[in-house]
């Protein structure tokens, strides 16, 4: 069972629906089959037919024939024609908006994720277990598959309608999608999360039907949410929120183009305008700005920042080396041999596209927070710009301590405990010399 293969029909099925088709296909592999079933059972999917490289008849996907409608044989299953079986899905939209809203693997080809059932409680209730998220958005669902228990301890029906899933899930059916249809739809029981994860992208030639023209009209894929049935495969454990996304659900036909001139944008279509406010309030917010104390002058907020800056290019060469992430090399820039061979916005550049990248595990980084890493990266960037340039004008006190501790935070984040050491010791100095400088002038103001 290939996880590749898995995750271009996630992209596919997500492609499919912002181009509201109506019908789509995919190959045929007994994973995708029990994928698709499970999907139609849980009413994302109106229909699921075995078929080939031709879209099958239409009263085979509505469910009942039509007084036209030709009596076809059926193609007799052979090695010659195995390969190019595919399975055809008819996709449901409920008021132009796709019940099926994004859809992605969980496990990845390069990291197969497992959990345990204890992991799954995390999961339902909202936590986060290990690399799986918690469900948290309205209308989400989570699948897994998992290996039937021995058959020397107890049958598999019984097993799985007792314990639910045995404790070594195969990490080959993990997928989320997140749910956008109506209100009201009856949810299968059992346990899965869906939540908007970033969709995959779209296969090249592995499907040949995305500009099919048989597109088939919302109304006659609509299905009956009243008679879905419940789940019962032990290859999968379904999970939903009982909570809808309602405010999705939208009263009005909305149409969404495809493409967009490139000198527009969303501004100059459909907006709103505030209400100005009185001129009382705009009066009060014309005054002139409060004086902000300033005691440091501006060579001692350059060395403090200068040195700011050098202690964390230090850092940074370090935790790179460290870990041997891998610099890119560039025709205009030398090797870097020094920390100073790089500027700070560079590094940031380089720890940025390291992390986005995933080249930088959660382990190395404090608390594991691999996601508020760039954050942290981009607030101390306005640190290197009031070092270098000498033209800016001289900053206040609290914007002085406000730039050491934006440093501090970086590195802390990448778990360097000399520099958090001197960039505080920095701190403290640089805040003792601004109240001994602001006692010393309120003491000469003084009679």
């Amino acid at each position: 069972m290939s996880l590749v293969n898995l995750a271009h029909v996630c992209s596919h099925l997500n492609n499919a629906t912002k181009a509201r088709l109506g019908l789509t296909s995919i190959p045929h592999t007994n994973l995708h089959l029990k994928l698709c079933l499970a999907l139609q059972n849980s009413g994302y999917l109106s229909s699921v037919v075995r078929g080939g490289p031709k879209p099958p008849p239409p009263h085979i996907l509505l469910g009942h024939p039509a007084p036209n409608d030709e009596v076809e044989g059926i193609e007799p299953l052979t090695q010659a024609n195995i390969a190019s079986r595919r399975l055809w899905l008819g996709l449901k939209y409920w008021q132009s908006e796709p019940v099926l809203g994004k859809l992605s693997v969980i496990s990845k080809p390069t990291r197969r994720i497992t959990i345990d059932v204890a992991g799954l409680r995390r999961v339902i209730r909202g936590e986060k277990s290990d690399y799986v998220e918690g469900l948290r958005s309205p209308g989400e669902s989570f699948a897994k598959r998992c290996f039937p228990p021995p058959r020397e301890y107890a049958p598999i029906d019984t097993q799985i309608g007792i314990s639910g899933c045995p404790q070594q899930p195969s990490p080959d059916f993990d997928y989320r999608m997140a749910y956008a249809g109506p209100p009201g739809i009856p949810h299968s029981q059992g346990g899965m999360p869906f939540s908007p994860v970033a969709s995959l992208p779209r296969p090249g030639t592995l499907y040949h039907d995305w500009d099919h023209p048989a597109r088939l009209p919302a109304e006659s894929l609509r299905h009956d949410y009243e008679s879905a049935k419940t789940m019962e495969t032990p290859e999968c454990l379904f999970e939903r929120n009982s909570r809808r996304n309602a405010e999705k659900v939208k009263a009005t036909t909305r149409y969404h183009s495809q493409r967009r001139p490139s000198n527009r944008d969303e501004f100059d279509g459909p907006h709103q305008l505030l209400k100005p406010p009185s001129l009382r309030v705009i009066e009060e917010q014309a005054r002139e700005l409060p004086h902000l104390p300033t005691n440091l002058d501006v060579s001692e907020q350059d060395r403090i920042l200068n040195a700011v800056n050098d202690r964390l290019s230090q850092c940074a060469f370090d935790f790179v080396a460290k870990y041997q992430f891998p610099i890119p090399l560039e025709a205009d820039k030398r090797e870097v041999r020094i920390p100073s061979d790089r500027e700070w916005t560079e590094w940031v550049y380089l720890l940025k596209r390291l992390a986005t990248k995933r080249r930088i595990p959660a382990r190395v980084l404090y608390n594991g927070q691999i996601k508020q890493l760039v954050t942290v990266l981009e607030n101390s960037l306005e640190m290197r710009h009031a070092a270098k340039h000498q033209s800016r004008p001289i900053k206040d006190d609290r914007n002085v301590l406000q730039l050491i501790s934006a440093g501090t935070q970086v590195a802390k984040m990448l778990k360097d405990a000399s520099a958090m050491e001197y960039l505080d010791k920095l701190y403290v100095d640089t805040e003792k010399r601004i109240q001994d400088r602001r006692s010393r002038r309120v003491k000469f103001a003084s009679p």
